[in-house]
């Protein structure tokens, strides 16, 4: 299995030294992260790490991460709806 993001500047360059990488692929798109599965890897990220606060303040801390990045991915898809400009924003930028 390769993955590539076509957005990343190498992928041309790549494309031109392996043709076939792009003549005769199989590609999968990949559908955005529920939110859910966002808080639980803000959660693997964050539980163990120390932060001087309160066990709510984390846990809202935790829950807030999550959320943050669903909230850039609607902003992303309404700029898109009003300025015909597409902007990503990937579970990988996230974690």
């Amino acid at each position: 299995i390769l993955c590539m993001s076509p957005l990343n500047p190498k992928f041309p360059v790549r494309a031109r030294k392996f043709p076939s990488l792009v003549s005769s692929p199989t590609v999968d798109w990949f559908l955005g992260w529920p939110e859910d599965a966002l808080v639980s890897v803000s959660k693997g990220l964050i539980e163990d790490f120390e932060v001087d606060c309160t066990p709510e303040v984390k846990q809202n801390l935790i829950t807030h991460m999550g959320m943050v990045h669903k909230m850039v991915v609607d902003v992303c898809d309404k700029y898109y709806t009003t300025m015909r400009r597409q902007v990503y924003q990937t579970p990988k930028s996230y974690l």
